[in-house]
């Protein structure tokens, strides 16, 4: 995999053109790094313009701070702004040559303070070695990240070329097998559409059961997406995640979980897997979409949410009453300060109030 590195120094000087040639060069091509030079290319737009296209083009830059050109200084810059850097100079341009009155080859006192890579002549071999390493060690994590990405560009054009609802498939999958690494218990909202299905009206008992009841009324009304529901009962605190996929969600979509799925949930909090004494309830909803839904669309419909800055997660807002019917001993539940240290829920008991932290 080839990198592009920006080479930013005082070429037609005889010394540093040689450095180039016998051991910057050179080292770069051992290591597979195309060397970019701008007086070596071709272009017929402002050359400071075409500096910075280069710069911004390539991986890592190169800079040897030898006879302190401004340009090199300028270039030097820049790059430190996009990409790694590493600096090089001549031994002798750390301090002022008596010859030099007015300093202007001494590298300037910001950049002495930089691991410089200093060079006594144009075959230095402890020099070539040195910035052997040196690329070595800093185009490590930069191969290492663009191997990262072509694996998860191929992967999102695999996912892409496949049907939509292969792609729902294979979600569901996915946020199903990540729900019970964490020790979720799970089940595909699909299934238990099919298991309503199966089951039919004529069993009263079924329905008894409020989350029962709830999945009927919503296959009745199509309104079960693809997707996974998990639960979880730790530290007598009852944790929900219920993951819904479309292709896209339309305003009715969202009026319709707002009307229905928040009024009345789907999970049966008195199954077996969750049963038990548990004082406060949260739960996590995901919209999973291939279209991006705009935020003004969430918000109206889910109007007792709000955006939490810089997220595109709602909580709802403080003090909105919660339906929970089903809780055992529990008539009514407030949520208090969301997204902060002190939010809980606060359920009205029979004697007590009870504030569950989160």
């Amino acid at each position: 995999m080839s990198l592009r590195c920006f080479v930013a120094m005082a070429f037609g000087q005889e010394d540093t053109d040689q450095l180039y040639k016998f051991i910057i060069k050179p080292v770069l091509d051992s290591l597979e790094v195309r060397p970019v030079r701008v007086d070596k290319l071709n272009y017929n737009s402002n050359i400071d313009m075409k500096i910075l296209d280069e710069i911004k083009k390539c991986d890592i830059a190169f800079v040897d701070l030898t006879y302190a050109r401004p340009s090199v200084y300028f270039e030097a810059g820049f790059a430190e702004r996009n990409v790694p850097v590493i600096y090089s100079a001549r031994d002798d341009h750390l301090k002022q040559d008596p010859d030099d009155e007015e300093g202007n080859e001494v590298v300037h006192f910001d950049l002495k303070m930089r691991n410089l890579l200093l060079w006594k002549k144009q075959s230095d071999g402890k020099y070539k070695n040195q910035l052997n390493k040196r690329m070595r060690v800093t185009i490590a994590p930069i191969l290492r990240d663009k191997e990262k990405n072509k694996k998860n560009k191929a992967q999102k054009d695999n996912f892409y070329s496949r049907s939509l609802n292969a792609r729902i498939e294979q979600l569901v999958k996915i946020s199903s097998a990540t729900l019970k690494l964490n020790r979720f218990n799970c089940e595909d909202l699909q299934k238990l559409r099919a298991k309503w299905l199966k089951v039919g009206f004529e069993n009263r008992a079924y329905f008894q059961d409020a989350g029962n009841f709830a999945l009927q009324q919503y296959t009745r009304l199509n309104l079960i997406d693809p997707g996974t529901l998990g639960t979880k009962l730790s530290k007598n605190n009852l944790t929900t995640i219920s993951v819904h996929i479309r292709s896209g969600f339309t305003k009715r979509n969202m009026d319709n979980f707002s009307k229905y799925f928040l009024v009345r949930p789907i999970y049966n909090i008195r199954s077996p897997s969750i049963r038990g004494n548990f004082k406060g309830i949260v739960d996590h909803i995901f919209f999973v979409s291939f279209r991006k839904v705009p935020d003004e669309r969430i918000m109206n419909a889910l109007f007792e949410f709000e955006k939490l800055k810089k997220k595109r997660t709602f909580h709802l807002k403080s003090f909105t009453h919660i339906p929970l019917e089903e809780t055992k001993h529990t008539k009514e539940m407030y949520l208090t300060d969301p997204g902060t240290k002190k939010g809980g829920y606060v359920a009205l008991e029979k004697k007590k109030y009870v504030i569950k932290r989160f």
